[in-house]
């Protein structure tokens, strides 16, 4: 029997001390996104250097960027290099003349940013790399595969889209494949995201269902899209705007997968105005910088139990008076989101 208290004793303090290691960790992870954030923005005056124009597209050299309907290449300027660099979305100043397709123009200055889509490079440590900037909304795209809706993506994406001070929407891509069942089926599985108020957008780019509806959603706002290889990220801009012209590739018929179409992110105008940041499939997608508060948040099993815990701070795992650990006792959905809420955590840790 004392053998027995005293194996709890020892199993209850090693889960006590990987607690404090765990907080301790997440703790320097928030304050090293801090310094990255306070670091990240160049000088902006009133009056900026030469012209504003917005960045369209990042390559190796040089930055596409547009005012208007023109677009021109731009060099990027020492001082403009540093700092986390240039993204797609930024605002920033020029020299030379802009007007004069001859002239070589230089991006001097980068504004501040709004909003960023971050996510940690996989393999690399902490290093990070910045998708979009800038943005209103964020459109996760999804397409049923044979092994369902990928739920794990969507909890990332919206983690990742709530950090950066982006509005999330779901969007699920070849409705015109499903059948009635398949259809219930569907709902069923995104039903915790709709409960929590997350909009769900449902379209087919083959019999026109829900794209107007998104269209109009989307009008006059910049979106960037998030979504794996082959869900329909382009097919969806070429219908929500037929002028902007992505490359379409074709499905394997092995597993039903797309291939990889867009190659580096790239900010598409639409005609009517606002546009979207076409993302290359995101095989991994790991956010960074975001407490465990916030990850909880995307997962809306647990949503109703948040906030409801003895410490602020709870990370749900082996503090006292876990409102979600409790919950989860009881209720299979909650323990197989908690579950998906500790790899998620121990994901961003092994980095």
């Amino acid at each position: 029997m004392n053998d027995r208290k005293e194996n709890q004793r020892e199993r209850y303090l090693r889960g006590a001390k990987k607690f404090e290691q765990k907080r301790e960790h997440l703790a320097q992870k928030k304050r090293r996104a801090a310094s990255r954030e306070r670091g990240s923005e160049l000088d902006w005056p009133d009056s900026a250097r030469g012209r504003v124009v917005r960045v369209v597209e990042v390559l190796r050299t040089e930055v596409r960027v547009r005012d208007g309907d023109v677009e021109r290449a731009a060099l990027v300027a020492p001082s403009a290099r540093g700092a986390g660099g240039l993204a797609v979305g930024d605002e920033v100043a020029l020299t030379g003349d802009f007007d004069d397709p001859t002239a070589t123009l230089r991006v001097t200055e980068r504004g501040p940013r709004r909003t960023a889509l971050v996510r940690r490079r996989p393999g690399h440590g902490a290093a990070t790399k910045v998708l979009a900037v800038n943005v209103d909304l964020g459109l996760v795209v999804l397409a049923p595969r044979r092994e369902g809706l990928s739920l794990g993506f969507l909890e990332r994406a919206v983690a990742a889209l709530t950090a950066g001070g982006i509005e999330p929407r779901i969007v699920v891509t070849k409705v015109d494949l499903q059948d009635a069942v398949r259809r219930a089926q569907l709902d069923d599985a995104l039903a915790p995201w709709t409960r929590q108020g997350h909009v769900v957008a449902r379209v087919s780019a083959v019999t026109g269902e829900g794209i107007a509806d998104l269209r109009a959603a989307l009008a006059g706002r910049v979106s960037v899209l998030l979504g794996h290889s082959g869900v329909g990220k382009s097919t969806l801009v070429n219908a929500l705007d037929p002028a902007a012209g992505q490359f379409v590739g074709a499905v394997r018929q092995a597993d039903g997968r797309g291939r990889h179409t867009t190659t580096s992110a790239r900010l598409i105008p639409f005609v009517a105005g606002g546009g979207l940041v076409d993302t290359p499939g995101v095989r991994q997608l790991v956010p960074d910088g975001v407490e465990v508060a916030a990850l909880a948040a995307g997962l809306p099993d647990l949503a109703p139990y948040l906030g409801r815990c003895r410490f602020q701070d709870c990370t749900h795992g082996l503090e006292p008076g876990c409102a979600v650990l409790e919950a989860a006792a009881s209720d299979g959905r909650v323990a197989q989101a908690l579950r998906r809420l500790q790899r998620l955590i121990d994901s961003i840790e092994a980095e």
